[in-house]
């Protein structure tokens, strides 16, 4: 198995904050992750790079642990489920489907991973956009 694009250490250094994690929440940092670090491959599974540059070894963990923070932050997990109803309830079960403006787009790499992990990213030159021509 590859090493992890970032570990707990790394994560409480991009937050600035002490690694003083207990084992059960160093786990579950650890665990996320892991999760993020999907994300992070699902939209760089078409880049070409050198994964033994520092520059993108760093890239590949800031952005893991900004796509980490975004779904700490927001709740999102990746799955999608937010972007779904705009509102719900579970008493009688309400659900209202959420709206989008078809003026107001968002970039779905940014969706996915957060605007942060999204601009490091590019700023690396991790993140292609693919042209078909017919």
């Amino acid at each position: 198995m590859a090493e992890p694009y970032a570990v707990a250490s790394d994560y409480a250094e991009y937050k600035g904050v002490e690694d003083d994690y207990d084992d059960a929440e160093r786990a579950r940092i650890n665990a996320g992750l892991l999760n993020a670090q999907d994300d992070i491959d699902s939209v760089i599974r078409v880049s070409f790079y050198d994964p033994t540059s520092e520059t993108v070894q760093t890239a590949l963990t800031r952005a893991t642990c900004a796509r980490f923070d975004y779904a700490e932050t927001t709740g999102d997990d990746g799955s999608g489920a937010l972007d779904l109803f705009q509102s719900a309830s579970a008493g009688s079960v309400s659900l209202t489907r959420a709206t989008v403006s078809s003026s107001y787009r968002v970039d779905p790499i940014v969706a996915q991973i957060g605007q942060k992990a999204a601009t490091i990213l590019a700023n690396a030159g991790l993140l292609t956009t693919a042209v078909a021509h017919r």
